[in-house]
């Protein structure tokens, strides 16, 4: 999503006319500008339509030091970067898991 940039200059100039001179709507035009690059990094981040995902789940075991237990799991990696989930090996938590490290609120439901 762009930003609609002659709106935002529409939008600038009647803010500035009404209050400022010249010299202080070229400042008001370059802090816009500033504001704009910031608002576009900040969709291009969160664009993850257009990006490749890369979930990786790798598996765990422990044996504790005198051998009498035995336990094993799952991590989930997103894009390299280990989530917190203790039960990746359940599928919800870990859809559940990324979505929310995405930033999205889930609900899942069941029919």
């Amino acid at each position: 999503m762009k930003l609609d940039e002659k709106k935002l200059q529409e939008i600038v100039e009647k803010i500035a006319y009404q209050q400022f001179g010249q010299e202080q709507i070229d400042d008001l035009y370059a802090k816009m500008g500033i504001l704009n690059e910031y608002v576009q990094e900040q969709l291009a981040l969160c664009n993850v339509s257009s990006s490749l995902l890369e979930i990786t789940l790798k598996d765990w075991e422990h044996t504790c030091g005198d051998g009498c237990c035995y336990t094993f799991g799952k991590d989930i990696y997103l894009n390299g970067e280990k989530l917190d989930e203790q039960n990746a090996e359940d599928s919800e938590n870990a859809l559940i898991a990324v979505l929310n490290k995405l930033g999205y609120n889930v609900e899942i439901n069941y029919c």
